[in-house]
C-alpha cells in the first residue's frame, strides 16, 4: 500500500501527505485504539515519500471532565521552533494555514543556554535564521515567543506549561540526538516515527485537548 500511496503522490505532484498516527488515546490517557499495520505503512512512507509528509496525532486528556460546550473567536495554532530542516518545512506550512483570517499563529523558538549548542547550530543557521525573518515579516498578528532552556527537561517543563493554549502544535520530526534542547529525552522515546519532541507532547505527562501535525521535509536521496 506503501508504494500505491507514494506512486500516486509522484503521479499527482503531491507536495505533503498526511498520514493518521496508529494509536488513539480516552480521554482518561487509556489506549482507545492501536494498528500496527498504520504504524508499519507510516514507516514506509516516511522513507519513502516523494514529497513532504505529515503525522496527525489526537491529543485528548483532562484532569476533569468539562461538559460545557467551547467557543473560539480564533483557531490557536504554534510552531515549535529549534531549527532544521523539519522546522523550516512546519513553519512554510504554518505561514500557509495563517492565511485563514480565524488562525491565529505562535512561534516558539527553543533556543540553547549553552555553548554547546551554539556550535551545534553553525550548519544550517543561517537558514533558520532566514526563515524566521521571513515568517516575521510575511504574517499578519504573529506572536513570536523565544525561550531559552539548558536541556530535554527544561524543555519538557516549559512546554507542559503552554500546550493547552493551542488547538494545533506543529513540530518537526528529526532532531539531533546531543541537540542541548533535546539532551535526554531520546532514551524516552516511544515512537520514533513522530521524533522527540512528537513523542514528548503526545506523552501521557501531557494534559490537554489539542492536535499534534510532526512534519518531515522530503527526504534528500543521493543521485
Amino acid at each position: 500500500m506503501y508504494e500505491d500511496t507514494c506512486n500516486l503522490a509522484m503521479n499527482r505532484l503531491t507536495s505533503f501527505i498526511i498520514l493518521p498516527f496508529h494509536r488513539r488515546w480516552s480521554i482518561d490517557g487509556s489506549i482507545e485504539s492501536e494498528d500496527q499495520t498504520i504504524r508499519s505503512l507510516n514507516f514506509h512512507i516516511l522513507e519513502r515519500a516523494p514529497c513532504s509528509v505529515g503525522i496527525h496525532v489526537e491529543v485528548r486528556r483532562s484532569n476533569f471532565r468539562d461538559t460545557s460546550p467551547t467557543h473560539h473567536s480564533s483557531y490557536k495554532i504554534a510552531v515549535i521552533f529549534m531549527g532544521g530542516q523539519d522546522d523550516r518545512e512546519a513553519l512554510a506550512l504554518a505561514k500557509r494555514i495563517s492565511q485563514y483570517q480565524s488562525v491565529s499563529l505562535t512561534v516558539i523558538h527553543l533556543k540553547a543556554k549553552t555553548s554547546l549548542g551554539n556550535i551545534l547550530a553553525e550548519n544550517g543557521q543561517m537558514l533558520d535564521d532566514e526563515m524566521l525573518r521571513y515568517i516575521k515579516r510575511s504574517v499578519k498578528n504573529l506572536t513570536y515567543i523565544q525561550e531559552q532552556v539548558k536541556d530535554g527537561p527544561e524543555t519538557s517543563t516549559f512546554l507542559r506549561s503552554i500546550v493547552g493554549d493551542f488547538q494545533l502544535i506543529i513540530v518537526g520530526r528529526r532532531y539531533k540526538s546531543k541537540d542541548p534542547q533535546t539532551f535526554g529525552l531520546e532514551e524516552w522515546c516511544e515512537f520514533q516515527e513522530i521524533g522527540i519532541i512528537g513523542d514528548l507532547l503526545s506523552s501521557l505527562d501531557f494534559v490537554g485537548n489539542y492536535s499534534l501535525l510532526i512534519v518531515q521535509q522530503q527526504l534528500q536521496r543521493a543521485a
